[in-house]
């Protein structure tokens, strides 16, 4: 009888251990159903059918990453079918327009795609431009599905042009960054004057490209592959991938240029289309935002004896970093007509003449505003509002993923290997980049001499974030060195720690739990966008 009892124990954790991702991903299901239950009440066949449809994806999609995880080793080939699960959930969920000033970016998509590389300036010096009626049947910050797909079958009516002044922020972008949701404008125009179906053709390209940067990065970095799979997968990262905004390129093309970079500096033998793509990219990502200028940085790390002679190295590096600049500075320069007030009180000039003149007050105002809001950006980072951030999320969407990117930053990156010299650059980018976000939104945003500065939100950190990870220190590390030498590693190695890897050991425990914890921390966020625009 013992033994009977021993066998079927056996068997029993035999069968545990061997389905340990099928029974986490069951549990998972069974807390996000109970979260729907409490949270959306059927009340309207809307709402009911609402409630239906997602627990269907929700049970699909758990299925496809727990088969996906079971089958490859490659991280980048599970963010891809991460990313176009998720994607797939905020892009029906999310309205047109519901993602911070996407509409602003979209007008400005539209006049690229019909040929107006610069926004045209109106009467009285007001930045705008002519666009068909019913080029979005409303231009709201909160609408519901029924009061967005109620336009549906509106047409873009050429025949009656309609002025709008109001997307002078987004004519401050080059048309570069506009790329890919300009060329969904362009093809989708050619097919249909449907206007929903245009806006969201410019979404589809602009989120393709986006999931592209992402996967390539993960693909190619050396190090820090699981940061770049968590950052790609934020809920505010997605929530913006799924838009027609500029922040897209934004975003994507930062990850993408840290780790081309680390991919270059560890490449024995580099092509000069290689050199040519790492140019071209460093300069899109500088030209989204002239606060991204210090990224010219980066041309630093990439070794001298991957070119040809050591004058080829530095001339390549001199041309690349003094050749963003000038562009950007001729961009900045043809786009100053753009600059406006945004706030009571705002005076750019005035406020510059104020830091400068008072640089010891201007840095007690940084020092207060990051120790008072430090908490709020973090929350904002990984989405604890969506929409136009009027849309408040659950603890167990933003908070518990707030846990899972501090293990990827501080604990697993492994950045041991990347050189002390280069780590500086790192951090030299995240401060200095940090401190010029900061710094443009206090002239554009605060009157002078503000005591604290207004306007910051956490998701304009998302591109940095990476290079934090490249530098931050390890605490998994720390603990090593502190352990007493005893011939071997006293601490198990980490799964998610890579050494030069492409591929992470998924038999392990901590991977697959995390994995899934990251779905479940979306499919929460997704749950009270739906709640919010179900109405």
């Amino acid at each position: 009888m013992l033994k009977e009892k021993q066998n079927l124990g056996s068997t029993i954790l035999r069968f545990i251990q061997k389905n340990l991702i099928w029974l986490g991903a069951i549990f998972f299901v069974f807390v996000i159903a109970f979260y729907v239950r409490q949270t959306i009440t059927s009340t309207t066949p809307l709402r009911h059918n609402i409630e239906i449809a997602f627990f269907i994806y929700l049970i699909l999609s758990f299925i496809a990453i727990c088969v996906c995880i079971q089958k490859t080793k490659k991280l980048h080939i599970l963010f891809l079918v991460f990313a176009i699960i998720l994607s797939i959930g905020y892009f029906i969920i999310i309205p047109l327009g519901m993602v911070p000033d996407e509409f602003a970016h979209y007008l400005r998509s539209f006049e690229i795609a019909q040929g107006d590389f610069l926004t045209p300036v109106l009467g009285e010096g007001t930045a705008g431009n002519y666009f068909p009626d019913h080029i979005l049947g409303y231009n709201q910050t909160n609408v519901t599905y029924q009061e967005a797909f109620s336009h549906w079958g509106e047409q873009l009516d050429y025949g009656n042009m309609v002025s709008y002044t109001k997307y002078s922020g987004a004519a401050l972008y080059s048309p570069l960054c506009y790329i890919a949701s300009s060329l969904g404008i362009f093809i989708s125009h050619l097919f249909t004057d449907n206007a929903m179906v245009i806006f969201y053709a410019a979404r589809i390209f602009n989120c393709i490209m986006g999931i592209s940067l992402i996967y390539f990065a993960i693909k190619i970095i050396p190090y820090a592959k699981f940061a770049v799979f968590t950052i790609g997968l934020m809920p505010m990262f997605l929530h913006q991938s799924i838009s027609a905004s500029a922040d897209v390129m934004t975003n994507a093309m930062a990850i993408f240029c840290v780790a081309f970079v680390l991919w270059l500096a560890q490449k024995e033998k580099v092509k000069k289309w290689h050199l040519a793509v790492f140019a071209v990219s460093l300069i899109l990502l500088t030209m989204c935002k002239v606060i991204y200028i210090l990224f010219i940085l980066l041309a630093l790390i990439i070794p001298n004896n991957r070119f040809q002679s050591k004058k080829g190295a530095v001339l390549y590096k001199v041309l690349l970093m003094f050749g963003a600049i000038f562009i950007n500075l001729i961009w900045l320069g043809i786009t100053t007509r753009y600059f406006g007030t945004t706030n009571e009180g705002v005076d750019i000039a005035g406020q510059i003449s104020f830091v400068l003149t008072h640089p010891f007050n201007y840095i007690g105002t940084l020092l207060r505003t990051i120790l008072d809001d430090f908490p709020s950006y973090l929350s904002n980072l990984t989405g604890s509002s969506m929409g136009w951030l009027i849309v408040p999320t659950s603890f167990w969407g933003y908070g518990v993923y707030q846990f899972i990117l501090i293990i990827a930053l501080f604990v697993v990156c492994n950045n041991k290997k990347i050189a002390t010299f280069h780590k500086f650059i790192f951090a030299a980018i995240f401060f200095g980049t940090g401190l010029l976000t900061l710094s443009a939104l206090y002239a554009q945003w605060n009157p002078v001499a503000s005591l604290t500065i207004a306007g910051v939100q956490g998701r304009y950190f998302i591109p940095i974030v990476l290079c934090l990870a490249c530098f931050a220190p390890q605490v998994r590390m720390w603990i090593k060195q502190k352990l007493p030498a005893t011939g071997s590693s006293s601490v198990e190695e980490s799964p998610l720690t890579e050494q030069n890897s492409e591929v992470i050991p998924y038999e392990q425990t901590k991977p697959w739990g995390l994995y899934l914890l990251i779905m479940f921390c979306n499919c929460m966020t997704l749950i009270d966008l739906i709640n919010h625009y179900a109405g």
